[in-house]
């Protein structure tokens, strides 16, 4: 049935949101797609007032938490390469809350390093929780880390921490410096560096001032990601996606 067949390489009108810049470098769309509209629209977090919700109870001790699939790609090994290296330029006790599910054989690779390194009572692992038991480790923390080593396509649990009002410390990889930018609301360090890593936390945890200070901007900021604003911006863009795609003149960004 010819009628049935389809040309892949046909022309394909097509309105497309992205949600961060770094996906669409990364993702292009195919050359047989017309694209008669596209728009960055970074998404929102599913919980974001669990998060702003967040009543602060910082530890009596440095506590640095992750919250994340527990893979290699995800960076765990970094975090703890710094927990390590923070620990010896404070000479205090500094632990670290990993939260989220373990992939198979890694988890344990990851606690033998930590015991290798020396900090393996300083780790708890977590394991899956409910958004509200990781607000509740969110709530007890001095920073936190997110030490992603692939390029992440936005990496919305910055904005979770930027809600809580925690520091945030991240690799500035993929779509990482859409949301938080470096200096002003996070502190952002190289893929897989875990000393410039461990160099971040220390100044979060000295410059109180200055920390402070980048907690309220990230708490601004992270308003622009909430549930409301987002769905408004999805809305629009299905309504000049219509328009656009019956023949009125698109937009890019």
């Amino acid at each position: 049935m010819p009628a049935l067949r389809l040309d892949p390489s046909a022309p394909l009108r097509t309105a497309i949101t992205w949600n961060s810049q770094a996906i669409r470098r990364m993702a292009p769309p195919p050359p047989f797609v017309e694209t008669v509209l596209e728009r960055v629209m970074h998404p929102a977090p599913p919980n974001d007032e669990l998060f702003a919700g967040i009543e602060r109870r910082p530890a009596p001790e440095p506590r640095i938490a992750f919250i994340g699939r527990v893979t290699p790609y995800k960076g765990v090994d970094v975090a703890i390469q710094a927990l390590a290296l923070l620990q010896a330029e404070l000479g205090t006790p500094v632990s670290l809350d990993v939260v989220g599910p373990e992939d198979g054989e890694h988890g344990k690779d990851l606690r033998a390093m930590a015991e290798r390194l020396g900090v393996g009572t300083s780790v708890q692992w977590h394991g899956q929780t409910s958004p509200e038991q990781a607000a509740a480790v969110l709530a007890r923390a001095h920073a936190l880390i997110v030490p992603s080593t692939w390029d992440e396509p936005f990496g919305y649990v910055m904005v979770e921490g930027a809600l809580a009002r925690v520091p945030v410390v991240a690799a500035d990889v993929g779509g990482i410096s859409e949301s938080l930018h470096d200096e002003e609301h996070a502190l952002l360090f190289g893929r897989a560096d875990a000393e410039a890593a461990a160099r971040a936390l220390a100044r979060t945890l000295r410059e109180t001032d200055a920390t402070a200070a980048r907690v309220q901007r990230a708490y601004e900021r992270a308003q622009e990601f909430r549930r409301g604003p987002y769905l408004e911006r999805q809305e629009r863009f299905v309504i000049d996606a219509v328009s656009a795609l019956n023949g009125a003149v698109g937009s890019r960004p």
